[in-house]
């Protein structure tokens, strides 16, 4: 099976594990000056990085950068953009993450790697409302503005039409729809471990709200703030 075949089945099964082999064997290929495949480092190196991200292994993602010299990772702006994602996921960064994807599908617009970003922003925002979704009872249209890191009309819009999401008007108060299989065991470990990182995202948009203050500087000192006073505070990537 050809790349280009690893990558089409990749997305349309989502099944990455193969994909990544294959990108693996090459990297260790390329290592030892033998490399196996036609194909440049750019979209080696970010397929394989994104297909980590699909697969929920940011780890693997951390590690893969790590070992990237620093000659391939100044070479390419998709990679770049590609790991701006992946370090935001790795932080447990979420709006930060979604903004890092709108600059990330901008800067790939390669045929080889531009499905791969659209079905990572898919995947990403279907998490994170499932996430949401079983971590709430209630939210507010600017917590959730904030998540996506979009405007409030189109949280408004995104949220209501399209995730059927009920809203009080007069409160900005979302209710979440709950899905019809809210106690499967997935539902269950995205819950043990997002809604910790979710209550850093509250303390902060509190915090700002407090503040009355969209200062993306201010954000982020106040994300690295709470983050630390929780015991939280990032490994250096």
């Amino acid at each position: 099976m050809t790349f280009q075949e690893k990558c089409d089945e990749a997305l349309k099964t989502g099944k990455y594990k193969p994909l990544i082999e294959m990108c693996e064997d090459e990297e260790l290929s390329r290592a030892s000056g033998t490399p196996m495949l036609k194909l440049s480092d750019e979209n080696l190196y970010t397929i394989q990085l994104i297909s980590y991200l699909l697969d929920e292994n940011t780890s693997d993602a951390f590690f893969l950068w790590k070992r990237l010299s620093r000659q391939v990772r100044k070479s390419s702006d998709a990679l770049k953009a590609t790991w701006a994602v992946a370090r935001s996921l790795y932080h447990r960064d979420i709006p930060r993450t979604f903004e890092a994807l709108k600059v990330a599908k901008e800067a790939c617009g390669g045929k080889v790697i531009r499905p791969f970003f659209e079905k990572l922003s898919v995947t990403t925002t279907e998490r994170t409302v499932r996430l949401v979704s079983i971590s709430y009872t209630n939210v507010s249209l600017k917590f959730v503005a904030r998540t996506f890191a979009i405007g409030e009309d189109e949280a408004e819009s995104f949220c209501v039409k399209k995730l059927g999401w009920d809203l009080d008007k007069s409160t900005g108060i979302l209710t979440p729809k709950k899905s019809s299989d809210a106690s499967t065991d997935e539902d269950k470990r995205m819950s043990a471990r997002g809604i910790e990182q979710l209550g850093h995202l509250t303390n902060c948009v509190n915090f700002l709200e407090s503040k009355r203050t969209t200062d993306p500087s201010v954000l982020s000192a106040a994300a690295n703030a709470v983050m630390t006073t929780n015991g939280r505070s990032g490994e250096s990537a």
